[in-house]
């Protein structure tokens, strides 16, 4: 029979995993291919024919806690779930709008593990503005060699401790978002909220039990996320610079099947929650 595992952390273990995951957001943020997905984008929607086109930086770190568990299988298994779900790391981020008339607008933006296309209206005046939106992302999350030199591989149904998971999925989010401009907005300020959901399903690399080729573990993930956001763009026209932070509590569930070498394969859940901070610029043009 597949076995199931899941972990609930005490106040002394959430301590203690908050303190370690503060060392390895500081690593991951060099070397990860991961970044946030912010949107850079003020309260005011394009006029119709107008279109924006910008490119910049993206950073995301995480903090969260992990499980307690001596098990090295639940261990690699949820730190794989958190590199591809939470994506601590920096990342290029590019984007162009279009604005489609009746204080409509449409987008895509690349952020390094995603692709995002989305749609807005704004209600308000020449000054003062508020948009609702909805966008959808697709999500590749590939995986990334931290193999320590020097040090051998585990044996058994363990994650090996280079590869991470290697994943694509799917995610949808509302942003609200509430902002000001100056005459011929030389200056910009939004503050808004914004909640999604995201799932992914991929493979990851397990140490082999015997020769031969290695073997994946299934695995899945949902994150949930909600937070705040609040940015300033600042320019003459057609440039401007545009920065933004995003500050999201995110929950995520995971569950993996664990190939043995006989029999079923054997069933692993985790859980996981903590809060991410997604500072981000680019330089914009209008045209």
């Amino acid at each position: 029979m597949p076995s199931q595992v899941s972990y609930e952390m005490g106040p002394m273990a959430k301590g203690r995993s908050f303190r370690a995951s503060v060392v390895a957001v500081v690593a991951w943020s060099v070397i990860g291919c991961g970044g946030g997905a912010p949107l850079l984008h003020p309260a005011h929607v394009l006029p119709f024919g107008r279109v924006s086109a910008g490119a910049g930086v993206s950073g995301q770190f995480a903090f969260h806690g992990t499980s307690s568990s001596r098990a090295p299988e639940q261990r690699g298994f949820e730190d794989s779930v958190a590199r591809a779900t939470l994506s601590p790391g920096v990342a290029p981020w590019a984007g162009v709008r279009g604005g489609f008339g009746e204080h409509f607008e449409g987008g895509l933006t690349y952020t390094g593990r995603s692709v995002r296309a989305d749609a807005r209206r704004a209600f308000g005046s020449e000054a003062i503005a508020l948009s609702v939106g909805a966008g959808a992302s697709a999500v590749f999350s590939d995986p990334d060699d931290r193999r320590v030199a020097g040090q051998p591989p585990p044996s058994g149904r363990v994650p090996l401790s280079g590869p991470d998971l290697h994943a694509s999925g799917y995610g949808f989010d509302v942003p609200v978002i509430f902002g000001w401009r100056s005459t011929a907005s030389v200056v910009q300020g939004w503050v808004g909220v914004r909640g999604g959901v995201e799932h992914l399903d991929g493979e990851l690399p397990l140490a082999p039990l015997a020769s031969g080729p290695t073997p994946q573990a299934s695995v899945t993930a949902t994150r949930w996320y909600g937070g705040g956001l609040a940015g300033a763009a600042i320019g003459l026209p057609p440039l401007m610079v545009a920065l933004e932070v995003d500050i999201a509590y995110q929950a995520v569930t995971g569950s993996a099947s664990f190939p043995g070498p006989e029999g079923p394969p054997a069933g692993r859940e985790g859980t996981l929650h903590g809060l991410t901070v997604a500072p981000a610029g680019a330089i914009i043009g209008k045209f």
